[in-house]
């Protein structure tokens, strides 16, 4: 059975009871800590989050096979819990991709996604902000900016400032090296944060 982490409560305790009737091992995929997430509201020192750690960590002990996607959380893992985990990063092969992505098949992407995000527009309807249609062939625009997608939950204990100053940097940067594409940002996901 694989668990992706958290939520924690009840989600452990059902799955490995689970993994017990029907003699299944069990594989965790720790994103967070559940009690982590607890401390944000109730605060780290209140007897709901020092139950739900060690709860999830009772639970983290029992799991036949442990993966996260960061080298700093595997070692929280061992460190803390004395749970092994392999880190499997969270980032495609580009060579994968390379090529599979047409300038056809971009455009009527960017296309669909112009009608409701504007950041997406071209300055007529033949084009998008990274694609053009020339003599009815999709081609990439040459000063098209770099396309940066990243995801979050929008929790507190989500430090996504981070991307937000190194945009900062770079735009400082652009400032005295015209050689550096603009950058199209898009960030998706849901959380209480996100507005």
């Amino acid at each position: 059975l694989l668990l992706q982490s958290p939520p924690a409560i009840p989600t452990l305790l059902v799955v490995y009871l689970s993994g017990l009737i029907r003699g299944t091992e069990v594989c965790v995929d720790w994103h967070n800590y559940g009690y982590t997430l607890m401390a944000l509201q109730l605060g780290e020192g209140h007897v709901i989050v020092k139950i739900a750690r060690a709860y999830e960590r009772a639970f983290a002990k029992l799991s036949h096979y442990n993966f996260c996607v960061t080298r700093a959380m595997r070692d929280d893992l061992s460190l803390f819990w004395g749970v092994t985990a392999v880190t499997l990063y969270d980032k495609p092969n580009p060579e994968r991709f390379r090529g599979k992505v047409t300038p056809q098949i971009a455009h009527e992407l960017f296309s669909s996604l112009a009608d409701t995000h504007p950041a997406f527009r071209g300055v007529n309807g033949n084009e998008t902000k990274l694609t053009k249609v020339e003599k009815g062939i999709c081609k990439f625009k040459a000063d098209r900016p770099l396309l940066l997608v990243s995801s979050t939950s929008w929790t507190e204990d989500e430090d996504f400032g981070v991307l937000l100053e190194a945009l900062d940097l770079y735009e400082t940067a652009r400032g005295t090296r015209r050689d550096l594409p603009d950058i199209l940002c898009v960030i998706t996901g849901k959380g209480a944060l996100r507005e």
